[in-house]
């Protein structure tokens, strides 16, 4: 090769270019990730670089949702099984309560004592007590019905990104 063609492009494809790269964490920046490189003439249009990047970044949401999918599902199950364990926590609080009021009252009406029921201090601490476990496992309810459609939005966005890139 002489030093006065190595100035001249020898090809079409040797004209100058914008090199593009993109480096795109798969797993949420956990540690897997992708590079992905691609190219435009030097005096593309501004569409035509938007064009690249666009059909670049989609593709690397796909892939990002292919590795994510599987752990979307397990955390939506997890939540989905919190969810169950606390519905349960919460009926059993609530039971209780009714199981304590009724036992309350049978001792009073077995005691022969006359008027309203009145409860005794350890009696009051131990319905504090259950009330706060009532609305503990209410909350906790809540913020899982959040979490829930939190979950089930992102992978229904996820396998979206799947099918649509096939």
């Amino acid at each position: 090769m002489d030093y006065e063609s190595a100035d001249k492009p020898s090809k079409v494809t040797d004209v100058p270019a914008i090199g593009v790269t993109l480096q795109y964490p798969l797993d949420e920046g956990v540690g897997r990730h992708l590079v992905f490189q691609t190219f435009v003439s030097r005096d593309c249009a501004p569409s035509e670089l938007n064009y690249a990047l666009d059909k670049v970044r989609k593709a690397a949401d796909r892939q990002r949702a292919i590795v994510i999918l599987p752990t979307l599902r397990g955390m939506l199950a997890d939540k989905q099984q919190a969810i169950h364990n606390a519905t349960e926590a919460h009926f059993e609080a609530e039971t209780y309560k009714g199981l304590l009021h009724n036992k309350w009252a049978q001792d009073h009406r077995a005691s022969e004592r006359r008027g309203e029921l009145k409860l005794s201090s350890a009696q009051v601490a131990e319905q504090a007590k259950v009330d706060q476990q009532i609305g503990s496992t209410k909350r906790d309810i809540d913020a899982l019905k959040k979490e829930i459609v939190i979950f089930e939005r992102r992978v229904k966005d996820a396998e979206q990104l799947i099918v649509e890139g096939e």
